[in-house]
């Protein structure tokens, strides 16, 4: 299961508008591979980097576990505070769950983001470029346009959450 918010903030920081969506799974097909490879099938996996990286575009095709990429990355940055944890699972009384949260803010003139765009997916990477090589989605989402006026200063916080439970 995995859970993304989306808030868009002024240039003093005042929040404009929030997205938050948590949906079953969105994690894709080389996601899911790549997290079990990690766990010890060096021998028919290539290494996989640590899920840090955050990035948004402007797609609009709905998520499928096939996808390796966004469908019009704009910009992708890594997390300030990759974090893992152990919790309760609220949806399972009794049970824990494991959390990575992940998160960043998208500035215009830190990120060298100018004009106004319609923000519409985010996904987390292994990878800061798109063009590295062993570069994995582990998820993606899309939702309707945030507009991000980025010339008036605008900003966008992308935070993540991946769960992992048991069944």
């Amino acid at each position: 299961m995995d859970r993304v918010t989306v808030i868009l903030m002024d240039r003093d920081g005042r929040e404009k508008y929030r997205y938050v969506s948590e949906i079953g799974n969105g994690i894709t097909d080389t996601g899911l591979l790549s997290v079990a490879a990690r766990t010890g099938d060096a021998a028919n996996v290539a290494p996989v980097s640590p899920y840090q990286y955050i990035a948004i575009g402007m797609g609009a095709t709905p998520f499928d576990p096939s996808q390796t990429e966004l469908e019009l990355e704009i910009k992708r940055k890594q997390s300030a505070t990759p974090v893992a944890a152990l919790e309760d699972n609220p949806q399972q009384p009794g049970q824990k769950r494991a959390r990575l949260h992940l998160s960043t803010e998208f500035r215009p003139v830190e990120d060298n983001l100018s004009g106004i765009m319609d923000i519409s997916e985010s996904g987390v990477f292994n990878k800061l470029l798109p063009d590295e090589p062993g570069v994995m989605m582990l998820c993606r989402r899309t939702f309707s346009p945030i507009t991000v006026n980025w010339t008036a200063g605008d900003r966008l916080a992308v935070l993540w959450d991946i769960f992992f439970v048991r069944v």
